[in-house]
């Protein structure tokens, strides 16, 4: 194939069907998409945005570990899920149980506009340990990238938002 239709050709078709596959994924990648999607504007007030936001994380059950009016920082931390399991099919052959154990950390930021309007940018991390009964560990976090889930969150908001400035006044 490469002498009949030449080696540019080839290595043209290798990245076009290389590129199809990356794109099938609609996780974003780059800082800006992830950014875009952790962002939203909302007409309201300051302090009404600011509170929506809090209102959200407690209703999600999250503990706001702290919040700064002044600068707009809030951070949140859901509670800690925890589960346990057998030990299975270790290449080791170990036995006993893995303690598996989960939380989220939010930070959301909330920014006055000049035309009236709020900014809210909010990241959620997930963040797990698993404990064997040996005593051995692994621990890690993983930003949250679903677009679904950033989406349920301000939609929320929204909702939060709404019910602050109509039935409240």
């Amino acid at each position: 194939m490469v002498r009949k239709y030449g080696k540019a050709f080839v290595l043209t078709l290798l990245a076009c069907l290389c590129a199809g596959c990356i794109c099938v994924d609609d996780t974003p990648t780059s800082s800006i998409s992830i950014q875009a999607m952790q962002t939203r504007e909302f007409d309201c007030s300051y302090k009404v945005a600011f509170a929506s936001v809090v209102s959200v994380f407690h209703d999600l059950g999250y503990s706001i570990k702290t919040s700064d009016r002044k600068s707009g920082i809030i951070t949140a931390q859901s509670t800690i899920s925890s589960s346990r399991r057998p030990l299975i099919g270790t290449m080791l052959g170990e036995e006993g149980d893995v303690s598996h154990m989960s939380y989220a950390v939010a930070d959301a930021q909330v920014e006055e506009m000049s035309d009236g309007k709020c900014c809210i940018r909010v990241s959620f991390v997930r963040h797990w340990k698993d404990v064997r009964s040996t005593g051995a560990f692994s621990e890690g976090s993983k930003h949250v990238v679903d677009a679904e889930y950033y989406k349920d969150f301000f939609a929320k908001v929204d909702k939060s938002i709404f019910v602050k400035q109509n039935i409240r006044n």
